[in-house]
């Protein structure tokens, strides 16, 4: 049991703002530690490829069927549909990449 409650309070203010410094430490710590580096170097390798092919072929996928059902763009609200399709695609997928490396599914 906590035994003082204001501890426990959650600050987002700073904990957004420390949340800066955590590269450098965790640069400092890898420093001091370097045998550890081995364990982070793979995993953050697969995790780097499997984020890159699957966004890759998602965006792909997206062009093929934005190619087959949208209007063309000989149009002008074609052209605008086009590249509004094009803007929230790549913003949700922005967002649905953070979400996954954060993990705050």
């Amino acid at each position: 049991m906590i035994s003082d409650v204001t501890a426990a309070v959650v600050k987002p203010i700073s904990g957004f703002s420390r949340g800066f410094s955590y590269p450098l430490r965790a640069f400092k710590f890898f420093r001091r530690k370097p045998g550890l580096l081995q364990y982070l170097a793979i995993p953050f390798l697969v995790n780097l490829l499997v984020f890159t092919v699957t966004v890759y072929f998602g965006l792909d996928l997206f062009q093929g069927m934005l190619e087959t059902y949208a209007p063309s763009t000989d149009v002008w609200y074609g052209v605008l549909l086009y590249y509004l399709a094009w803007t929230v695609a790549l913003l949700l997928t922005t967002v649905i990449c953070f979400l996954f490396i954060h993990g705050d599914w």
